[in-house]
């Protein structure tokens, strides 16, 4: 996907949490621990990558900062799947 034309508003930078693997958590930044939980139980502890007022932290001006070297998440997000 070309994210330099893209038509949705760049949803997965706001709408979708983007988590990490534990190589992609120890070269990137900004993560918090978020409790994995089912039924008010906690099953674990994924890292994730911060938000701020609803978007991604390394989302700027629509442009991703990290984009060479995004989570494989990212990578592998399909807009066209999502709306």
């Amino acid at each position: 996907m070309n994210c330099d034309k893209c038509e949705k508003n760049h949803i997965c930078c706001k709408d979708y949490g983007v988590t990490l693997s534990k190589e992609e958590a120890e070269r990137i930044e900004y993560k918090k621990i978020v409790p994995l939980t089912e039924n008010g139980l906690i099953l674990g502890y994924v890292f994730a990558i911060k938000k701020k007022d609803g978007s991604c932290v390394y989302l700027k001006n629509n442009r991703c900062e990290i984009y060479d070297k995004r989570p494989n998440a990212c990578r592998r997000f399909n807009c066209d799947d999502r709306i």
